[in-house]
């Protein structure tokens, strides 16, 4: 049984759901209705923002423990909400330019940010799943969306190949004391490491980026850039900013370790990037 709490908590998802089915329902019954869909998304998009924001002063659980709503989740489901709604409204003359203003980019966007929203809430294995799987497929679509142009195809399969990875965990984490010395852990958490760090883009694991930014319509690339990496650190936090794990030192070595290179060589070599 559904309660009101369950209701509440979920209502900014409830809210993007429920406009990425109109957009839907709007594609599939007018032969034109990319105008339509974009108005609805440009009108929807704020109400969902507004009750991400009305939501953030009570952090709750709802459905079992599987998602959380206010506080953190609400905070990022109000970023990944205005990214979107800046997206669709900057995508617009582009896609007109590019003879691509088809309504299923509107479609692709709302679900992809319904994707990111599920991440920064999952309280759950199976929500990170849906969430990540969710983003991950839209903006596989998003990144080729041009498909006139071979370089925009090339760029959403050097995506789809490269990203097609899913994992997460919550319950592990809970019973930290209990797993800590078991090697699979670590392995497990190496793994997720590594997962999480292509997502963010952090080296070594960022040299898909030039290739699938080059290719992409420039407001995707804007959106994956933003959206997408906040979405993935989101997912950072609440796993590797846990009490327990933050006490081992080889994985805060790790970690700096990676976010030093990022930082630093991430941005020297940048400045060869002549596209």
């Amino acid at each position: 049984m559904l309660s009101t709490v369950d209701l509440h908590t979920a209502s900014p998802l409830i809210a993007v759901t429920v406009l990425a089915l109109i957009v839907v329902s709007i594609e599939a019954l007018l032969r034109q209705g990319h105008n339509l869909s974009y108005w609805v998304s440009v009108c929807g998009l704020p109400v969902c923002a507004i009750l991400s924001i009305m939501s953030y002063g009570t952090p709750r659980t709802a459905f079992n423990q599987m998602l959380a709503g206010g506080g953190y989740a609400s905070l990022f489901a109000t970023l990944f909400v205005v990214a979107a709604l800046l997206t669709i409204t900057l995508s617009r003359d582009y896609l007109r330019r590019e003879h691509s203003e088809y309504g299923e980019f509107y479609i692709l966007i709302l679900f992809s940010t319904l994707g990111m929203m599920l991440m920064a809430a999952a309280a759950d294995l199976i929500i990170t799943f849906l969430g990540l799987e969710l983003m991950s497929i839209c903006l596989y679509v998003l990144a080729g969306f041009t498909r006139k142009r071979a370089i925009s195809n090339e760029s959403s399969l050097k995506y789809f190949l490269l990203g097609a990875f899913a994992t997460g965990f919550r319950a592990i984490v809970d019973n930290l004391p209990v797993v800590t010395p078991s090697p699979l852990l670590w392995t497990g958490l190496g793994l997720l490491l590594v997962g999480l760090a292509f997502k963010v883009g952090a080296v070594p694991f960022h040299m898909w980026i030039p290739a699938v930014y080059q290719g992409s319509p420039t407001t995707v690339s804007g959106f994956m850039s933003t959206g997408a990496k906040a979405a993935a650190f989101s997912a950072f936090i609440i796993v590797f900013a846990h009490p327990q794990l933050e006490q081992h030192e080889q994985l805060r070595t790790v970690l700096a370790v990676i976010s030093a290179g990022s930082m630093i060589l991430g941005n020297i070599v940048a400045i060869a990037q002549s596209n």
